[in-house]
Formats: structure tokens, C-alpha cells, sequence
């Protein structure tokens, strides 16, 4: 029996009861309600594992990739799964006869791409950025690698006060002067020296890396994932070793401003997926109208330093509106 989940309002239909259950499971805390747009929605469904491609007169083709205008036929060879994705009817076709946990796991991965794609195609643009959130409004920390944004983030979570959205990845939209940030679950990967700021080196592998999902983040430190808020600014960190006060610097030009976003902006999301090879540039034409509106909003350089100090949780409260002090 074809039942239905929607994911940011994107509806998928699925009638494999063991998809059903996994997918559920895998964006438990994303899912809204699934009726308010059942006559539009993706198919989710199983096929035969044929050896060729399914489509005919191929305008790409590599090993592993084959696209005919909408469609998009992949292998994954690392997971050992083929499938089929049609932009233009809307349809998932996973080809394979056997479902295991690695398969729906797999085809999670592949369904979060397409809403991806599809927010993308509704004007999200996507951001390099953690963010967190309190009473549905989110401040986006963002910078490049090493400069603090998941320390920063667990951080926050320690205090309670807020409740986590996004680790790596989030996806912006203006509307009407209403900033809007969404996510989507994606594992957490903490590098050793962070899990041991925070007691958590017992949970890593042999590497002492340490992954983790959304939920199961939220759940060891008390907190709730969110989806979608209202963004309030952006933080852009970055790291000095060594004992200090933190620097804060509010970023007073607009050219700066446009500089961080345009620095921070991604491209891509999944670059392990070949679907995204096609899929990335769709949204082109609102990178302008994004950056134009997100520079208007409050952005803050930050200068990180090995102790942590309680100006970064002002700062963030003092962005959302929720303390009067002076940062």
C-alpha cells in the first residue's frame, strides 16, 4: 500500500513498507504534514537491476554516470546500487530487487538530494555554515575548515539555550524581507581534539574520528533539531591558538558583507553524488538576489582562542533578540 512523507514540503510517495519505515526513521524531525500537496509529489519505487542504461540517445556518459535531458542514470559504485532519477516526471527508480540497510540508506541519501535540489529550484541558495536556533530564529557561524564553526556550535548546545539546526550545510532563502534557513539531517563529523573538549572520545573510531547523526547529536546534548527558522545574522570564525579574550568585530561595509557571503556560498552539496554534477547550477539566477538581500543582515567577524568564553553565547542571544547587553 503507497503511502506518503513530505520533507519541507516536498511529498514523496513510497510502497515499499521497509523504505517507508526507514525514511521515516531517517528524517524523523523533518517531516511535515504529507497532505497538503499529494497531487505533485516524487515516486519513490524499485525496478529491475538491468546491466544497461534504461534510456536511449544519451547527451553525457561516463562509467558511472548516464544523462538524457531530465534523466539521470547512476551507478554508485561504492554502495553497488544503480538508479534512475527523472527530474521532469518526478520519479526515483532504485534498481535493485534486493532491499537491504545499506540500500535504504542509500536511497535516503538520494531522496535528500533531490530536496535539495528541489529547494534549490525554488530559490535556496546553499551556504557553508552551522547554524542553531531558539524559538525559531537562527544565527548561521560559518568559515572555512579548522576555524571553529563545530566547536562553536557544540558550544552553544552545552548551555542549553539553544537547539541545533545544521552542522556543515544549510540552505538560505529571502521572501518578502523574511530570511529564511533550512536543513536537512546530515551526519556529524567532530574531529578528535573537539571530541575530547567535550568528553566524547569514548564514542570515536580507531581514527578518533567521531560521527555522529543529527538526532543522535541532539540527544547527547539535550537539545532539539530544527528545520527551518528565521535567520537573524551571520558569524564568520575563524581560529588562533593560544590563551585570550575572544575578538569580536561587528562588519560595518556592505562590500565585506558580499565578500563572506560570496566566500561562503557553496556550489555544491554532495560531491560524492553524481546526480549533483547535473544538478548544482540550477539555482544560478538567484545567487544575485541572494546576496543582495543576506548582506543586509547583522554580520560579526569572530576571533576564536583555545578557552571559551560566555561573549559568544552574548553575542548569539544578543543577535536573536533575546538579551539586551552590549557585545
Amino acid at each position: 500500500m503507497k503511502a506518503y512523507v513530505s520533507i519541507h514540503g516536498i511529498v514523496f510517495s513510497i510502497d515499499n513498507k521497509n523504505m517507508l519505515r526507514s525514511t521515516r526513521e531517517f528524517f524523523r524531525g523533518w517531516l511535515d504534514d504529507a497532505h497538503q500537496n499529494m497531487s505533485e509529489h516524487w515516486q519513490v519505487c524499485f525496478g529491475e537491476n538491468n546491466k544497461e542504461p534504461l534510456m536511449i540517445g544519451k547527451i553525457f556518459s561516463n562509467e558511472n554516470w548516464f544523462s538524457s535531458d531530465d534523466v539521470h542514470e547512476v551507478h554508485n559504485a561504492s554502495a553497488n546500487i544503480r538508479y534512475q532519477v527523472d527530474l521532469k516526471n518526478k520519479k526515483l527508480l532504485v534498481r535493485e530487487s534486493s532491499v537491504s540497510q545499506s540500500l535504504l540508506l542509500s536511497v535516503n541519501r538520494i531522496i535528500r538530494c533531490v530536496v535539495f535540489w528541489e529547494l534549490m529550484a525554488r530559490g535556496c541558495v546553499p551556504f557553508h555554515a552551522a547554524s542553531v536556533s531558539r524559538g525559531g530564529r537562527s544565527v548561521c557561524v560559518s568559515g572555512n575548515k579548522h576555524s571553529g564553526k563545530t566547536t562553536s556550535m557544540l558550544n552553544l548546545l552545552k548551555t542549553k539555550k539553544f537547539d541545533m539546526q545544521a552542522n556543515d550545510k544549510v540552505l538560505l532563502r529571502s521572501d518578502n524581507s523574511e530570511y529564511f534557513c533550512f536543513s536537512l539531517p546530515i551526519s556529524v563529523n567532530v574531529r578528535p581534539g573537539t571530541a575530547n573538549l567535550f568528553s566524547m572520545k569514548d564514542r570515536a573510531d580507531h581514527y578518533y574520528r567521531l560521527n555522529m547523526s543529527t538526532l543522535e547529536l541532539c540527544n547527547t546534548f539535550g537539545v532539539r533539531p530544527t528545520f527551518k527558522t528565521f535567520l537573524q545574522g551571520f558569524i564568520y570564525t575563524t581560529y588562533e591558538p593560544g590563551s585570550g579574550e575572544l575578538e569580536v568585530y561587528r562588519i560595518e561595509s556592505k562590500q565585506e558583507r558580499l565578500r563572506q557571503l560570496k566566500s561562503n556560498r557553496l556550489s555544491n552539496i554532495y560531491g560524492d553524488h553524481d546526480f549533483w554534477k547535473f544538478c548544482s547550477g540550477l539555482n544560478q539566477r538567484f545567487v544575485n538576489k541572494f546576496y543582495e538581500d543576506f548582506s543586509k543582515l547583522p554580520s560579526y567577524r569572530v576571533i576564536q582562542r583555545d578557552n571559551t568564553s560566555s561573549i559568544f553565547v552574548d553575542l548569539v542571544e544578543s543577535m536573536m533578540g533575546y538579551s539586551d547587553g552590549n557585545v
